[in-house]
């Protein structure tokens, strides 16, 4: 035999010997008692873990007829100038469409009591209502709780079709829009 083919063997065999030894180990669950040194256990049921995602407000007015960089400048920034610091808020993406729709969402730290964080909103909003031209007072401004699903998709309080037939006005003849 030459060395070549008995290196070639023993390679073979502690491949071998290795995986006899790794299987046994890789076949056992976390729940058989063996924890690793490493770090904080993990939990064996992750579906008892309670899901927590950051309670949200949302805010939307409209101004008929307006174009979205309209909607941005008349609507958008007064309302944003006032809501923007409000205690506990993290983030608050806001969309502006050229449907003339506004809408905010004020994304607060977990923990915040969601009730709480509504009036706020609303009285920072209120603080707004002075500077906002006459067609968005007239239709007004919502201030709406938002919850998110375990999924992470964001669910609100508005019914899906928030605005009725004054949307559907401002689109364009044969053209759909996505519903949903």
């Amino acid at each position: 035999m030459t060395a070549r083919r008995r290196a070639a063997i023993a390679a073979f065999v502690l491949l071998l010997l290795g995986a006899i030894v790794a299987v046994p180990l890789l076949s056992r669950s976390p729940g058989d008692g063996q924890r690793s040194a490493k770090g904080p256990p993990e939990p064996e049921d992750l579906s008892a873990a309670p899901l927590r995602f950051p309670p949200a407000i949302a805010v939307t007015a409209v101004r008929p007829g307006a174009k979205a960089k309209v909607v941005a400048e008349t609507v958008a920034a007064p309302i944003e100038q006032q809501v923007n610091g409000v205690e506990n808020m993290m983030y608050m993406p806001s969309q502006c469409t050229n449907d003339g729709t506004y809408t905010l969402t004020v994304t607060f730290k977990l923990g915040t009591d969601l009730n709480i964080a509504q009036v706020l909103v609303q009285n920072r909003v209120s603080l707004a209502q002075p500077v906002l031209p006459p067609e968005a007072n007239r239709i007004g401004s919502g201030v709406k709780k938002k919850s998110s699903t375990a999924d992470g998709f964001p669910v609100s309080g508005w019914p899906v079709d928030f605005v009725g037939e004054d949307r559907r006005d401002h689109r364009q003849p044969g053209r759909r829009g996505l519903t949903g």
